[in-house]
């Protein structure tokens, strides 16, 4: 298969498993754009030069993007070296086997929360969280003060906190 189309196929079967990986870990819509496509450029000069992806492309690719976001952290951000050092290993402990089940029953239990959520609730959320619109400008979309909204948000998050844990008693010893 020429190597155009290995690295489409590599793309479509992984983008949204690194962009969120990446956006969980820099927090930032518009740097984690950077940062992913950093992370595919990378992959696609891996696979240019001819070699192979020892422990699967998934796992190569986290470990690149973890390697690109505590780069960001430590440059743009400022942050100490033993802050991203800090980081760094807690982005190692994340991918532990242990560590990928409990995330992927938060990220489950969340998903359902979600779904429980009023339509215009639910979009509040994603366009916050996922999209990374400030609240001012959410406020100012939805006609709506911006003091206002943050109460919102506040509520909306500690109700899906409390729905998440209620769905995960064995994570928090209930």
């Amino acid at each position: 298969m020429p190597l155009h189309d290995r690295f489409k196929a590599l793309v479509d079967a992984q983008y949204d498993a690194i962009w969120s990986y990446t956006a969980f870990l820099a927090g930032s819509a518009p740097d984690t754009e950077d940062l992913v496509q950093e992370t595919f450029l990378a992959a696609f000069d891996h696979m240019a030069a001819g070699r192979s992806f020892t422990k699967g492309p998934d796992r190569w690719l986290r470990a690149v993007a973890r390697n690109r976001v505590c780069t960001w952290w430590r440059t743009k951000r400022k942050l100490p070296a033993a802050s991203a050092e800090t980081l760094k290993a807690l982005a190692d402990e994340a991918d532990v086997p242990a560590s990928l089940a409990i995330k992927a029953e938060l990220e489950s239990a969340l998903k359902r929360c979600l779904e429980i959520l009023r339509a215009d609730d639910r979009a509040l959320i994603q366009k916050r969280y996922c999209g990374g619109f400030e609240p001012a400008r959410l406020a100012e979309e939805m006609r709506m003060n911006a003091a206002t909204l943050r109460v919102r948000l506040f509520r909306l998050r500690q109700w899906l906190k409390r729905c998440v844990e209620k769905r995960l008693p064995a994570v928090h010893g209930t």
